[in-house]
């Protein structure tokens, strides 16, 4: 029984199996472990189980589609009818030799979240070739992910009701949907903050931080937009180690992000303060790698501070983050809307 370490555990099995082929009924999939199947070398055909008659978000349909294209080996199947299974196939020369079910998605909050899912492994032939059986069906029932998919699914937005802070701004409670500013009012003007948020590589004196790197950064999730809207975030933006005898500072919420100019990259949910709520969103599992991208397109150096007039030049001054589906999250740093 596997229950930590599950994505290496994945991605590494077939190092000891011997197996070329990787079948994967992911229930929830994730474009992040999906573009990793590249690096395994592995012949790999994913069905993409949770979905409503097949129907799929553009935003992610677009992601799938940049690896599908870019990775030969590499083949995502939408299935046609709901099917929430977890199953990892290992083949040889089309013949199932190994195999791993449980409750783990295949996405970076299912295989990333130590101790909160479980993988089971199986060796018996006989169970094997039912399970084989299963996956064979499940692809029978499912069409692939190309540029001539077009059953798509767009939720429908119920706009927010709650009272705003005047930082953040809740855009909807169907789907979860924020706007969250990156600056903050100091002395009555407004300006980045130092040795946190986009310059959580600086001390506050704006000198480089010498145990971080110049580029870590996070996105601040205050207390008032979790309370608001408690649904955008993984276990209601609470600290899923709460009365599990476990230090809040280790615990994190790993997820996945897709941007609005096509970048995906892991990300997690930490930093749990006294009040037991998530304070930020970074990547993983590096802080520097969210860093690195923000200040790409924001045209300043990696070891550079980020200031006012670099968000003011670019076109705005808060992020959006929308919660697509469990561990899925679009991020929105477009220059071409107004913030809030």
């Amino acid at each position: 029984m596997f229950q930590d370490k599950l994505y290496e555990e994945v991605f590494n099995r077939h190092l000891r199996n011997g197996c070329n082929q990787l079948d994967i009924m992911g229930g929830w999939v994730g474009p992040v472990p999906l573009a990793d199947l590249a690096s395994t070398g592995l012949k790999c055909n994913v069905v993409y189980g949770c979905l409503q008659s097949g129907k799929v978000r553009r935003e992610q349909h677009s992601a799938f589609l940049t690896t599908v294209q870019s990775a030969s080996m590499v083949n995502l199947y939408y299935k046609q009818h709901y099917n929430h299974s977890k199953i990892y196939l290992w083949k040889q020369d089309g013949q199932p030799v190994d195999a791993l079910v449980g409750s783990a998605n295949f996405s970076a909050s299912g295989l990333e979240s130590d101790g909160q899912e479980v993988l089971f492994s199986v060796s018996d032939s006989t169970v094997l070739s039912q399970i084989n059986d299963y996956v064979v069906a499940a692809l029978a029932d499912s069409k692939i992910c190309d540029t001539s998919y077009n059953r798509f699914t767009g939720a429908s937005s119920q706009p927010s009701k709650v009272k705003q802070n005047q930082r953040d701004k809740v855009i909807s409670v169907t789907p979860p949907h924020a706007a969250i500013s990156l600056v903050i009012k100091k002395n009555s003007t407004l300006q980045t903050p130092a040795a946190s948020g986009l310059n959580w590589g600086f001390e506050s004196s704006g000198q480089l931080a010498p145990k971080r790197q110049a580029s870590d950064a996070y996105i601040p999730i205050r207390k008032a937009i979790v309370s608001q809207l408690p649904t955008l975030f993984p276990n209601g933006g609470l600290n899923p180690n709460l009365k599990k005898g476990q230090g809040h500072r280790n615990a994190i919420a790993v997820a996945e992000a897709i941007f609005d100019d096509g970048e995906t990259m892991k990300i997690s949910f930490e930093g749990y303060d006294h009040t037991q709520m998530v304070k930020q969103l970074t990547s993983f599992p590096s802080k520097n790698i969210l860093g690195k991208y923000l200040r790409r397109r924001l045209g300043v150096p990696e070891d550079k501070f980020v200031d006012l007039e670099h968000l003011n030049e670019y076109g705005r001054t808060n992020i959006e983050v929308s919660l697509l589906e469990e561990g899925i999250y679009y991020i929105d740093f477009s220059p071409t809307k107004p913030s809030p």
